[in-house]
């Protein structure tokens, strides 16, 4: 188990999943609202609805940001991990004191 308690692997789908709800989020598509109509609420119902998609959209992509930025961070982390350990390697194969 690495040292935070989760895997690379585990690190890997969760952004996965991220990516993948977070565009199912993007993708899902809301009915027009009304174009018009004299009741209030119709008129609020749509005010909603143009709401609803805007705060969606936006919630998707910030989801699917996260996802790229935890799949950055994971790779980082695994590229970080495996020059450290060839330097510890080298160190003591050298007998360095």
């Amino acid at each position: 188990m690495a040292g935070f308690g989760i895997t690379p692997a585990q690190i890997a789908q969760i952004a996965a999943d991220w990516r993948e709800l977070g565009s199912v989020i993007v993708e899902t598509r809301l009915d027009d609202p009304p174009a018009s109509s004299t009741s209030h609420t119709v008129a609020a119902a749509a005010i909603a609805t143009v709401k609803a998609k805007t705060v969606s959209a936006a919630d998707g992509l910030r989801l699917v940001a996260l996802a790229d930025a935890l799949a950055r961070f994971n790779a980082l982390s695994q590229e970080s991990d495996a020059a450290s350990a060839d330097a510890i390697g080298d160190a003591t194969r050298e007998s360095v004191r």
